[in-house]
Formats: structure tokens, sequence, C-alpha cells
């Protein structure tokens, strides 16, 4: 290869050999620099003033923190992941308790009401909907 680089298979790192042009050296960090930000894992959700940490497990709504317990912690992410869309219960089921059966069981009611209760007390803009008691959405401007 004329210039100056040379890489045994496909996706391997490719090696610059002297002498080389500091144009294809810029080029190739830029490159690996886009890779790397395309690999870089989401650590953070937010909707309106409510914040959720995925490595350290936090969720706080402004700067008031919020203790959850791990199913509801779950809930949430699942519901920030896809906040302004409606969610239905056999999507929660499947993705928060790894339950594969009958929507018409009622194990989701009681940990939303708890959620709900937790993410909008003392605040007047409530985050956590029903919808017609089946589905759930997240609206900031609800």
């Amino acid at each position: 290869m004329n210039s100056g680089s040379r890489a045994s298979k496909p996706g391997e790192t490719t090696i610059l050999t002297k002498p080389f042009a500091f144009s294809e050296l810029k080029a190739r960090i830029e490159a690996l620099r886009r890779r790397l930000h395309l690999q870089m894992i989401e650590t953070r959700l937010r909707l309106g003033d409510l914040e959720i940490d995925l490595f350290t497990r936090k969720v706080s709504r402004g700067e008031i923190p919020i203790d959850l317990q791990p199913r509801e912690f779950r809930l949430l992410e699942c519901l920030m992941r896809n906040a302004e869309r409606v969610v239905i219960r056999t999507m929660l089921l499947e993705q928060v308790w790894k339950f594969y059966f009958d929507p018409r069981t009622s194990v989701v009611e009681t940990p939303i009401s708890r959620l709900r209760t937790k993410i909008n007390k003392g605040f007047t803009h409530h985050l956590i909907h029903v919808v017609r008691g089946v589905r759930y959405c997240m609206d900031p401007d609800a």
C-alpha cells in the first residue's frame, strides 16, 4: 500500500508506517474517535426535570433524590426509554418482570401506583400517566 498503512484483515487496526502524511494520521484519529463515540454506553436518561443514572441507579427529580426499589427502577427505566409513547402492560410484564403470559394480570398496577407516588410527590406537574387502565405514558408536557 502506498499510503503508508497496512492492515492484515478488514476491521483490524491499521498500522501507519513511516513516512506518513499528517493528514492521514489526523483522519485515522478522527475515525477512531467517531467509532468510540458510537460505542459509548448511555449512562443517564432525562425527561423534563427527572433524571436516572443507569450505573449508580440513582434517581432525582429537580434537586430531590428519589429512593426506588430495584423493580421500580427497572419500571421507570422502561417508561423513560419509551418516553412520550404509550407502553402497554404486556410490554412492562415482559421487560420488567420477564413474564410472558396473560396480560390481564394485575401485577403491574401496585408498582406503577407506588412509582407514580414517588415520582410525582411534591410536584404539581405529573410525569407518569395512566391511559385507560392498561397502558402507561411518561410525558413531560402533559
